[in-house]
């Protein structure tokens, strides 16, 4: 089962880099729908949300296997995606996210952690 993601999300556009943005978005769109076709991401989703006045502007959320998540990480394309990113959006990030079973997963080490602060405290020594 694919659990793995990426999330990367922003605020919004650096002021004077809306055509950046605009061209990074139609790029990265065209990017991940070859990598979809080609087997290496489950899915994604681009989304753009209303004003919030929150600190999320915009994300694109990437569905697939961990394995094949961490190369498309790691090559020069993506790299340079993020890098575009990093100069015309603002608050922009590159995050590992988690689904389905990667979530269990967590959440059981946040309880055992919860479950050992409620009792005496540890000895680390």
């Amino acid at each position: 089962m694919n659990d793995s993601g990426i999330f990367m999300g922003w605020t919004r556009t650096a002021p004077g880099e809306g055509a950046k943005a605009m061209q990074l978005y139609k790029h990265l769109d065209t990017y991940l729908r070859t990598l979809h076709a080609e087997g290496r991401i489950d899915r994604y989703d681009m989304v753009i949300l209303g004003p919030n006045g929150g600190g999320v502007g915009g994300f694109v959320l990437i569905k697939g296997n961990r394995e094949k998540l961490d190369t498309l990480r790691s090559s020069p394309e993506f790299r340079e995606i993020t890098v575009r990113g990093n100069t015309s959006l603002l608050g922009f990030s590159v995050v590992r996210a988690h689904f389905g079973d990667e979530v269990r997963q967590i959440l059981g080490a946040y309880q055992r952690i919860a479950a050992e602060s409620a009792g005496p405290a540890p000895r680390w020594s």
